[in-house]
């Protein structure tokens, strides 16, 4: 048996315009879909690191929101504790200044009483001089408020030209006993200096 070959034209006839056309719109449209594509695919890209950098973002003022707030409770409680401190001493020079007050009026009292003490000895002070016994001078015991060192110190009573008693001493606090004479007189000598009754 005998096979024919039949020769195989290789002459291809040109695409036409229309078909030329065909193509190359399939190929910008494929073009444009795998652009489509992978400007869906950057864009996804993107949203996710604007996501991240939210995330980021919004952490950081998290974390800077706990920091100042705990910042603001340590200040709070520094100053709470600074004012009781404050009010503590406060209460405290209070009650110092309280004292005191007392201490003065204490004082003030105490000065009142030295002060009336001081008058009435003064009052009681008998100076150098002559006085009549009783009108002047009741009866009782005198004695010289200072020493005499060495001093002559002289006291007497006498009624008219009698004596009653006398006394001269030079050393001491000499003491003489006024007696109750009417009409007599007690004399003080000047170097003795003042005496108050005891």
């Amino acid at each position: 048996m005998t096979t024919t070959h039949t020769p195989i034209d290789t002459d291809v006839p040109a695409p036409t315009k229309k078909r030329a056309y065909k193509i190359a719109a399939a190929i910008a449209i494929a073009a444009l879909v795998g652009a489509g594509v992978g400007y869906g695919a950057a864009q996804g890209e993107v949203s996710a690191a604007q996501q991240e950098a939210k995330g980021q973002v919004e952490q950081v003022e998290a974390d800077a929101g706990a920091a100042i707030s705990e910042a603001q409770a340590r200040a709070d409680a520094k100053i709470a504790t600074a004012e009781a401190l404050i009010a503590g001493r406060e209460s405290a020079v209070g009650e110092r200044e309280t004292a005191v007050a007392a201490k003065e009026t204490g004082v003030t009292a105490r000065e009142s009483a030295v002060t009336q003490t001081e008058q009435t000895i003064d009052a009681s002070k008998i100076q150098p001089g002559t006085y009549l016994v009783p009108e002047e001078l009741p009866a009782g015991r005198y004695r010289t408020v200072n020493d005499v060192n060495g001093a002559t110190c002289y006291m007497k009573q006498t009624k008219g030209d009698d004596i009653i008693d006398n006394m001269l001493e030079q050393a001491g606090r000499p003491i003489f006993t006024v007696q109750n004479v009417a009409g007599s007189e007690f004399l003080i000598d000047p170097d003795c200096g003042p005496v108050q009754k005891i």
